[in-house]
């Protein structure tokens, strides 16, 4: 995987090609050029940042067969990020001619080197037999792999594959644990399938006050199947029981906020300190603070 100090140096490409001061962009023409110049002569980093640029259309005009050129220098220096990105863009046709069998080739190259979402789309494309052979214990073994560096997707369909033993044996509380792990951080079809197990009392004691907080969280964010059963499980709760199920909804959601604030001042610290070892410019750090704080 990339190194720390290598992601934060493309972001930081990234957000100067985007921040505007005064109506000029902050990235000129001759930065993208030295730029240029350093990809040129094999800089893996630069590579991989132009590759980025094209795909994304920022500080240049967007060209997806250009994105894909650049992406290709990169991963064949062994770049992890690149390989991923020249992966998506096999399987989605984009710059290239779709190609499931290369893009599996590319997430292979990086999901090796620990990158975590292409891990997960690797174990998408043995789910479905995209490009490989389908094989759903290989699903599992990627997902897994995935999902223990925090992949909420992953953690979701991990829980998927031990509720219904497809890749391993079927094992509910296992499935309860990787639900409540992707519910955790926010995913909704896995807040759902967290309130179903309750609900049925699979894999966890039946508990339909806790049951109804996933289900109302799931709700919240616009799961169709959440919606459609909290009416249901509301006429099985007594007025005490439901009030105790949005509180602990509401506890969820600030809790959540909550950590989402100390992400965010781990973001801004870290923003700082590249505006002190003068990284960045004053103008830079406040387009790229005023971007954070509209997340």
């Amino acid at each position: 995987m990339k190194s720390l100090g290598a992601l934060l140096c493309a972001a930081v490409v990234l957000c100067m090609t985007q921040s505007v001061v005064e109506g000029q962009e902050i990235l000129s023409s001759k930065q993208i050029a030295e730029w240029r110049e350093k990809a040129a002569k094999g800089d893996a980093l630069a590579q991989y940042t132009l590759g980025l640029m094209y795909a994304s259309g920022e500080g240049v005009v967007k060209d997806e067969a250009e994105a894909v050129k650049w992406y290709r220098k990169a991963a064949d220096q062994g770049d992890a990020g690149a390989q991923f990105n020249l992966g998506n863009m096999y399987a989605n046709g984009e710059g290239v001619v779709k190609d499931e069998a290369e893009a599996v080739k590319w997430y292979r190259k990086a999901a090796d080197q620990g990158y975590a979402e292409a891990q997960y789309n690797l174990g998408v494309m043995y789910a479905t037999g995209e490009g490989v052979v389908k094989d759903e214990a290989e699903a599992v073994k990627w997902y897994r792999k995935a999902a223990d560096q925090g992949i909420a997707k992953a953690q979701y369909n991990l829980g998927i594959r031990y509720a219904n033993g497809r890749g391993v044996v079927k094992d509910e509380a296992e499935a309860v644990k990787w639900y409540r792990k992707a519910a955790d951080q926010g995913d909704a079809k896995a807040q759902y399938n967290l309130g179903v197990m309750y609900a049925d009392g699979e894999g966890v004691p039946k508990d339909d006050v806790v049951a109804y907080k996933w289900f109302l969280l799931a709700g919240a964010q616009a799961d169709e199947e959440a919606r459609k059963v909290i009416p249901i499980i509301e006429r099985r709760l007594t007025q005490t029981q439901r009030a105790e199920g949005q509180r602990l909804a509401r506890e969820f959601r600030t809790k959540a906020t909550t950590e989402k604030n100390t992400d965010l001042y781990s973001e801004l610290t870290k923003l700082d300190d590249l505006r002190k070892r003068g990284i960045i410019t004053e103008e830079e750090f406040a387009a790229q603070k005023k971007r954070l704080l509209e997340k």
